[in-house]
C-alpha cells in the first residue's frame, strides 16, 4: 500500500490509514526508511509512505498512491479517502 507522506512529520494520511486498520498502537517511528511492515489478518501488508521512502522507486505506474482527503481543498474527482461526517452521504456522485 502506497501512501503519500512528504516529509517526516507529515503523519496525516498513516495515521488515519493506523487508525482504519485498528493499528491505533502503530507510531511513525516504528517503520525502516518509511516503511511498514504490519500482519491484516494473517496476511502481511507492505505500508510505504511515498515520496519519502527510498524504496518509492519500486512503485508500479500503475498503482495509486491513497492520499488522505483535505476538506478545506476542493477537487473534481471524488477522493480516494475521505472521513465523513454523519450528516455527508457516501455518494461522490
Amino acid at each position: 500500500m502506497w501512501i503519500k507522506m512528504n516529509e517526516y512529520a507529515d503523519n496525516y494520511t498513516i495515521s488515519a490509514v493506523f487508525n482504519c486498520l485498528d493499528l491505533w498502537d502503530l507510531d511513525i517511528r516504528g517503520g525502516h526508511k518509511y516503511l511498514w511492515r504490519i500482519r491484516l489478518l494473517g496476511t502481511p501488508l507492505f505500508v510505504i509512505g511515498w515520496p519519502l521512502s527510498p524504496f518509492s522507486h519500486l512503485r508500479p505506474a500503475a498503482v495509486n498512491v491513497l492520499r488522505r482527503a483535505d476538506p478545506n481543498i476542493r477537487t473534481p474527482d471524488p477522493p480516494v479517502y475521505k472521513i465523513l461526517n454523519a450528516n455527508e452521504s457516501r455518494d461522490y456522485t
